[in-house]
């Protein structure tokens, strides 16, 4: 059986959401389909570039390559899961947010941009209709689940990606660290890990771990932590390499996870390694 999985690629940008492709990828590949990875570049420099590539994804047709049939098709990110195909599933990481729940959020700039109103209706109303053309729809987070049902009315069903390095994750001894990984941009808002640090009474650390996504909202962080006096709680480690990474996580006192407008502590601790494709029909 020949699968597609389909991805956005912002270009020189790799996080989460690629790493999630790659391992859905080769979970499939374990269980003995031919998978190749499809990926269509997305840049949102202007509200109808947006629409641009929404159409540039409605062109794409893999019902058919070189002569052979694609059997299934999975879509992840908008626009790309969009593509069209009689036998499509959707297993959503992200939708174009500034369309949706950050369009009030001052961090988002779709709604300052000429024409941001029009294009962010287009999207909601595009997005209420294709979505019926998967014959199901997963979402990895409650968060994604109910924002699919609040603005597009669909139901979806949750189903989690294991944690990247789940087969290389292990126990450590408790450091005085807190570990936050994630891109130094905006939308991660790390600034309400510098204010919950700046009020904790215990001395404990933070590292940031990810690579600069915006130098000007690198600075501000910068400019911030001074201003909180927690220069000397904090180490910005950048991009560090998978064995590293494993190491951080393992000595961790816990990791910080961020989600809109809060910041979860999680303890560290061992991860169960699960490996769940999506369903696929046929």
């Amino acid at each position: 059986m020949r699968v597609a999985v389909v991805n956005t690629q912002v270009p020189f940008t790799r996080g989460g959401a690629e790493l999630h492709a790659d391992n859905l990828v080769n979970a499939l590949r374990g269980c003995g389909y031919e998978v190749e990875l499809v990926q269509i570049p997305f840049n949102w420099r202007s509200p109808w570039s947006v629409m641009d590539h929404l159409m540039a994804a409605r062109m794409f047709d893999l019902e058919e390559v070189n002569g052979k049939p694609v059997d299934q098709v999975i879509g992840l990110r908008f626009p790309a899961y969009h593509v069209r195909h009689s036998r499509k599933v959707l297993w959503i990481i992200h939708q174009y947010r500034s369309a949706f729940d950050f369009w009030d959020d001052p961090k988002a700039d779709l709604a300052l941009q000429e024409g941001g109103r029009s294009v962010r209706d287009a999207i909601r109303v595009s997005e209420r209709k294709l979505l019926g053309e998967a014959a199901e729809i997963f979402a990895n987070s409650e968060n994604v689940k109910q924002r699919l049902q609040a603005f597009c009315n669909r139901d979806s069903t949750v189903l989690y990606h294991p944690p990247g390095l789940a087969e290389d994750l292990r126990l450590g001894p408790y450091g005085d660290y807190l570990l936050c990984p994630g891109r130094l941009e905006t939308l991660k808002r790390q600034e309400f890990v510098l204010n919950s640090l700046a009020q904790t009474k215990a001395q404990v650390k933070i590292k940031f771990v990810g690579a600069v996504g915006s130098e000007s909202y690198a600075e501000k962080l910068k400019k911030l932590a001074a201003r909180l006096g927690v220069v000397d709680r904090i180490e910005w480690c950048g991009f560090v390499s998978k064995e590293a990474l494993v190491d951080l996580y393992a000595n961790a006192r816990a990791v910080e996870a961020m989600r809109r407008g809060t910041c979860d502590v999680m303890l560290a601790g061992g991860f169960d390694s699960m490996i769940n494709p999506v369903g696929i029909s046929g």
